[in-house]
């Protein structure tokens, strides 16, 4: 009998895990099987393979069946797989609630760059918001973020409710939009590492707006499934958790960055030491939050498989090895997240450039099937394609540089029409502003490592010879106006401009808008210049993704998120962030190769779509919906073993 309850354990584990293989997606054209490798097989799990790690389709070394590694077998490039469609038949919509507790929060005119919180993350969750609403199969998107009533900041931040994507053509309650919730003094802007106190005010707000808007769509006729709580960082995380475990729902968290390798790259680089790492980060309270998120989390997202490895690892609460025997043999009382590795998504829509139509973006139209406001390809961030208007002219010649030959529409034309307004802003810094620019677009933060980059342009006679530094670093009234931190980082820029002479040659613009940002792209395009991205830790690299998007070869860090990206789109060169010799060398060895420019600018644009929404949002909803599944097979199967009968 204990044989043959085991036996069915297997079996239902085995069907939770094939689920991805029964599940078809409409116009793929061959979904991917999956398969089990013999040890040592050619072809076997690995990184590049791999869709989820820790749990399901496994990374190196997982053991979700009889101890052998789960694959994806497909002929096809991972940015190319047919995704399948598990929701086709669904009857309820789907209610997704993402979380995002700090900075300022909104859907226009974001203030990147205007304090240290106020970063990609506002960005990206914003992005992934609207995205997700845009699926077919998803009915309503909640991002959950503090109301702010400061004077200090701009009374948008104030509002409790903005709409993202409206709702469709059937009701008001569909859409995406931005919640906000007070916690805390709502009266004052609070940084971070002063929100810790207000994580479960702020979690049971959630829980009631939560069940209100459940409720309020069952009254309208549109009942829907509260499919997850998404917590993004630390504190949003912790929330998330909190409100998960009260409403009965499936947590999942993004890390965006993590305290324990924060810790450790401040103590390594020697500019702090542990006392005043706790001080000025609460760094063991963010630490504490992530290890409860892990406790929670069915699923976390990571954007590479080195966050998995060099990242998370550091943790108590996961371990690869321990979730690869939980995934084969669960154990009641121990849970360990599945690890899902899937490239973040860019909204390409406000980019000034003409891409093609996304594939992804084309298949989603094409579902039989919708719940909400179906997506338009150029409000998804589908790109261009044929019905863009063409971009605007960057205003420079270009000589002797074919353009790429997937879109020529990218590159300048060869009569100079009239440059963007941000150019003035550059331009007045520089002596010849018609020379290559490199560019580098961040805030100003330590960990951003600009004070390299300047040395490695210092230090590099030639570099400086041929080629313009343009450094973008948020925005600045005064130096004084500056959080202590980013004043300290642009002091020290500002120190080593002057020290190696570099005024004339340096461009440090005070301001831009987010209509800016793609024109500011589009300066190294004209002028055949480099983007760079040399942190000390890249979780994301975003960045780097919308160069490519713009044609842009890049120079970024071999730590983190770039290293994926440059095996994807293959569109530049990857350093060692604190090595300023080897970042100049790059940049130089791009600069003056015509050659491997044109190649790198036009390899970033034909692979781009590895990374828009559509095709994130894709992954996102299959990745988890095969989670849950497996989550609920493996309790069901304990049920029969226990003898309680009451799991659905």
């Amino acid at each position: 009998a204990d044989a043959g309850r085991a036996q069915g354990t297997a079996a239902a584990a085995a069907a939770a895990l094939a689920s991805l293989a029964d599940l078809k997606l409409p116009g793929a054209r061959r979904p991917p099987r999956v398969r089990i490798a013999a040890p040592g097989e050619e072809g076997s799990a690995s990184a590049s393979e791999a869709w989820l790690t820790g749990g399901y389709a496994g990374s190196p070394g997982a053991s979700p069946l009889r101890g052998k590694p789960m694959t994806l077998e497909t002929s096809r490039p991972e940015s190319a797989r047919p995704i399948p469609d598990p929701f086709a038949g669904r009857v309820d919509g789907l209610y997704i609630v993402l979380a995002s507790m700090h900075g300022l929060v909104r859907g226009d005119a974001m203030e990147l760059g205007r304090d240290p919180d106020t970063g990609g993350q506002v960005k990206y969750v914003v992005e992934l918001a609207r995205a997700l609403s845009q699926h077919p199969a998803v009915y309503r998107v909640d991002l959950l973020t503090r109301l702010v009533a400061d004077p200090k900041v701009d009374a948008s931040y104030a509002s409790p409710l903005e709409c993202l994507v409206p709702p469709g053509d059937d009701g008001a309650l569909g859409g995406a939009y931005i919640v906000r919730l007070p916690a805390g003094p709502p009266t004052r802007y609070l940084r971070k590492e002063r929100l810790w106190p207000h994580v479960r005010e702020f979690a049971d707000r959630g829980v009631a707006h939560v069940k209100l808007t459940l409720a309020a769509l069952a009254d309208a006729g549109r009942p829907c499934e509260l499919f997850a709580l998404h917590g993004h960082y630390a504190d949003a995380g912790e929330a998330a958790a909190l409100m998960a475990h009260t409403l009965g729902a499936d947590m999942v968290m993004t890390g965006h960055s993590l305290g324990r390798n924060k810790l450790e790259h401040l103590l390594a680089s020697g500019t702090m030491n542990k006392a005043e790492v706790e001080a000025t980060y609460r760094i063991s309270r963010r630490v504490e939050a992530e290890e409860r998120c892990l406790e929670a989390a069915v699923t976390v997202f990571t954007s590479t498989q080195q966050e998995v490895d060099d990242q998370w690892g550091l943790y108590h609460a996961y371990s690869a090895k321990v979730a690869a025997v939980l995934a084969a043999r669960p154990r009641p009382g121990r849970h360990m997240p599945a690890m899902a590795v899937i490239p973040p998504g860019l909204d390409f829509s406000a980019l000034k450039v003409a891409l093609p139509d996304d594939p992804a973006a084309r298949e989603m139209m094409a579902a039989p099937y919708g719940f909400g406001a179906l997506m338009s390809p150029r409000g998804s961030g589908g790109g261009g394609g044929a019905d863009a208007p063409p971009p605007p002219a960057d205003g420079l010649a270009v000589e002797g540089a074919p353009p790429p030959a997937p879109h020529p529409s990218t590159l300048a034309p060869p009569m100079a029409i009239e440059d963007p307004p941000i150019w003035s802003e550059i331009f007045r810094f520089l002596r010849n502003p018609r020379k290559p620019a490199i560019l580098a677009m961040s805030r100003p933060d330590p960990k951003k490592n600009l004070t390299t980059l300047v040395e490695a342009f210092a230090m590099n006679a030639t570099l400086r010879q041929l080629a313009n530094l343009v450094l973008v670093m948020g925005n600045r009234d005064t130096l004084d106006g500056l959080a202590p931190g980013s004043r300290a980082v642009v002091e020290a820029v500002f120190r080593l401009v002057d020290d190696h002479g570099l005024w004339g040659s340096v461009a440090m613009p005070k301001h831009h808008s987010q209509a800016d940002v793609s024109d500011i792209y589009r300066l190294p395009l004209a002028t055949r210049g480099a983007f760079v991205n040399v942190a000390l830790q890249e979780p994301f690299g975003l960045t780097v993704i919308e160069a490519a998007a713009h044609g842009v070869p890049c120079v970024a860090t071999k730590n983190g998120g770039p290293v994926d990206i440059m095996a994807t789109l293959h569109h530049g060169l990857l350093v060692d962030p604190t090595d300023a010799r080897a970042v100049g060398d790059a940049l130089l060895a791009i600069l003056t190769r015509s050659d491997s420019w044109d190649a790198m600018s036009a390899s970033g644009l034909a692979n781009i779509h590895a990374y828009s929404w559509p095709s994130h949002c894709t992954r996102y909803l299959a990745t988890l919906d095969a989670r849950k599944r497996a989550v609920a097979a493996a309790a069901r199967a304990r049920a029969r073993l226990s003898g309680t009968w009451d799991v659905g």
